[in-house]
């Protein structure tokens, strides 16, 4: 029997800031628990993040928690960057998660008044810093499909949106097209039966995570679009959040005997399967692999009582064609001292001029074909500067 809790007001919490995921650890797997929809401040991934993609941008971890008695209702998990007037308040993991929030418990987000929103992010901040910026990204319009209470003014909206799409009661039949079916068919006398595979975190997952990863950048080459994975430490940080037992993560696999044709990582998300990237083997583009495994995919998520399938941030045209549902992620930029003025200033203007280029396609089409054109230079280039260097001065001492 799942246990009731009494209603809690922020205002009346103990709080305190700790600097590592472990001086919290155990409250804080307990108040995922009770949380469930919100993965991306899993404290699993959160340890995965610092461990790897934090160190990398020196982030000073600054995890604010609010206790109820000896129940933990709430963690802020914030880092700062930068020093003096650049020092910057952010959500730490922001730039690998896709919805970046408070870690409340239902029983807190149902009281939190949202015109408390900037009451209570002036005690956070007060709480975390010195920090001369508050910035906090991708924060989505709603958790749980209610309201998102924790956002506060001044916000911009972010310069795409999330989509996702609303799952059916039980399985419907399978929706592949004629050509597409002629097209498995065609693959399955030549490598055998293929099939859905679910691998749960740990080694073989996180393994699995890596050749996706290589896939999904691959792709994002040859069209010219930028990859996140380049990114020092992001790789890593997947890897191991993806080794990680305690994190609710999974890869999703179509394949045969003989070969794997694509790949998922799912997080769960509660009522939610949130699909964070999805990628194919280039070997197997003509048989549409990724159509099929997502056809898989959404069975699975039915079978488990899931209601949406979450597609993530992106404006990709397949998020069109899939999906019913869109979302706006909002962004707040705020001075906390007169000397960081400026630099939010110049955070708002970045993200303005993003936004116009997401939003105007000739112009984002114009940079995507002039990185493709980039990389391609850089390729052929590689070779020949391998050549031409001593190897022995390749080797490490």
């Amino acid at each position: 029997m799942q246990l009731r809790h009494e209603p809690v007001r922020w205002r009346a919490l103990s709080w305190t800031v700790v600097e590592g995921v472990a001086e919290a650890l155990a409250s804080w797997k307990v108040l995922a628990a009770r949380a469930p929809d919100q993965p991306f401040q899993h404290p699993a991934w959160i340890a995965a993040w610092l461990e790897t993609r934090g160190r990398v941008l020196a982030v000073r971890p600054r995890i604010v928690l609010g206790h109820h008695r000896d129940r933990c209702e709430i963690v802020v998990p914030l880092g700062i960057t930068g020093r003096g007037p650049g020092r910057v308040l952010r959500w730490l993991a922001g730039d690998s998660s896709d919805y970046n929030a408070p870690l409340a418990s239902p029983e807190l987000r149902a009281c939190f008044p949202p015109e408390d929103a900037a009451a209570f992010w002036r005690f956070i901040a007060k709480l975390a810093g010195p920090a001369a910026v508050l910035d906090l990204g991708k924060q989505p319009e709603r958790i749980a499909g209610a309201t998102n209470r924790f956002i506060a003014k001044p916000i911009g909206e972010e310069a795409c949106r999330a989509h996702s799409l609303r799952l059916p009661t039980a399985a419907k039949p399978g929706s592949l097209s004629k050509r597409q079916r002629k097209r498995l068919r065609m693959l399955e006398r030549s490598h055998g039966t293929a099939a859905l595979a679910i691998l749960p975190a740990g080694r073989d997952c996180a393994l699995a995570v890596r050749r996706i990863i290589e896939w999904k950048r691959e792709q994002l080459m040859r069209s010219g679009g930028f990859s996140p994975f380049e990114a020092d430490g992001m790789r890593e940080c997947l890897s191991r959040a993806a080794n990680d037992p305690a994190m609710p993560i999974r890869a999703a696999l179509l394949r045969t005997a003989s070969a794997t044709l694509a790949g998922f990582l799912l997080i769960d998300g509660g009522e939610a399967e949130l699909i964070y990237q999805c990628s194919y083997d280039p070997a197997f583009a003509f048989c549409s692999p990724g159509t099929i495994l997502r056809e898989l995919v959404e069975r699975d998520a039915v079978s488990r009582g899931k209601t949406l399938l979450d597609f993530g941030p992106g404006d990709e045209a397949y998020k069109g064609e899939v999906c019913d549902t869109s979302m706006r992620l909002l962004r707040t930029i705020q001075p906390l001292q007169p000397g960081g003025m400026a630099l939010a200033a110049m955070l708002r203007i970045r993200l303005q001029v993003k936004r116009w280029i997401k939003g105007t396609s000739a112009v984002y089409g114009a940079i995507c074909r002039a990185h493709r054109a980039a990389i391609m230079v850089r390729q052929r280039l590689r070779p020949r500067s391998a050549f031409r260097r001593n190897p022995e001065t390749l080797e490490t001492a």
